[in-house]
């Protein structure tokens, strides 16, 4: 897959999983910027101990509301 063909930027979404800081995703994103590409770890409220999966949704949509372009999901898990 060739995700530069159409010349716009695409944007990883990149979400973390167990509770881990999005900070993991530091050299993927600096690899995806290096490949002409974007990425965005969304923090989630890992602090809130009532903060559920839609607590966790609304931070991710909250993180993507503004961008524009083509938009890649990837979510962590154990």
């Amino acid at each position: 897959m060739n995700l530069s063909s159409s010349g716009d930027r695409t944007t990883f979404v990149l979400i973390p999983g167990a509770g881990i800081d999005p900070g993991v995703w530091g050299w993927t994103i600096a690899e995806l910027e290096a490949r002409g590409h974007h990425g965005v770890a969304p923090r989630l409220p890992l602090d809130d101990p009532n903060a559920g999966p839609s607590a966790h949704a609304d931070a991710v949509t909250e993180a993507v509301r503004q961008l524009r372009g083509p938009l890649v999901v990837v979510g962590q898990s154990l």
